[in-house]
């Protein structure tokens, strides 16, 4: 999925080999080719193995093209998400965080579209209930804490989200 989020439309993106990768390429070729026709029980190990360096390499390389290109929409999104972890117990509106981040409402949703490929309200959503399940890790902390703490406008409008988003209640959460 990763992957895949940092591909362009047409869905290829160019890799460079370096010379320290050319070697290792190799060898990881070499050592997953040996099962195609002697199949062993290491063999999936092997291959996994050999995707994921695959799968790393393509990645940082699509990172540092993806850096280059949009250093203000990156930063611009960061100092959002940030601010709304800072402040998401006054439950600020879109508007509010866009100008912290020093950007037009318009613009930080395009920015969050094209950096984490998700609309803010989502990615504030999962900061809000990241930050809910780390308060409701100590047995001491009242739902209604964590309510409050998190921005809701009351533990009953905690409670329905929360069971929306998991499944299950906070209370059972906790057991």
């Amino acid at each position: 999925e990763l992957l895949e989020q940092r591909l362009p439309e047409n869905g290829m993106l160019e890799v460079p080999i370096l010379d320290g990768q050319e070697d290792r390429l190799r060898l990881l070729a070499r050592n997953a080719g040996r099962y195609l026709n002697e199949p062993a029980p290491e063999m999936l190990l092997r291959f996994e193995h050999t995707l994921l360096e695959l799968s790393l390499l393509v990645y940082e390389a699509a990172e540092e093209r993806i850096e280059s290109s949009n250093a203000l929409a990156r930063k611009r999104v960061g100092k959002a998400m940030k601010w709304y972890a800072d402040n998401m117990q006054r439950n600020p509106g879109l508007e509010e965080i866009s100008l912290a981040s020093g950007a037009s409402p318009a613009h930080l949703r395009r920015h969050f579209h094209e950096i984490m490929r998700s609309s803010p309200k989502k990615v504030f959503d999962q900061i809000r209930f990241q930050r809910a399940i780390q308060l409701m890790g100590s047995p001491n902390m009242l739902l209604s804490r964590v309510s409050e703490q998190c921005g809701f406008e009351s533990p009953s409008s905690f409670s329905r989200a929360f069971k929306n988003k998991f499944g299950v209640s906070p209370e059972d959460w906790r057991m």
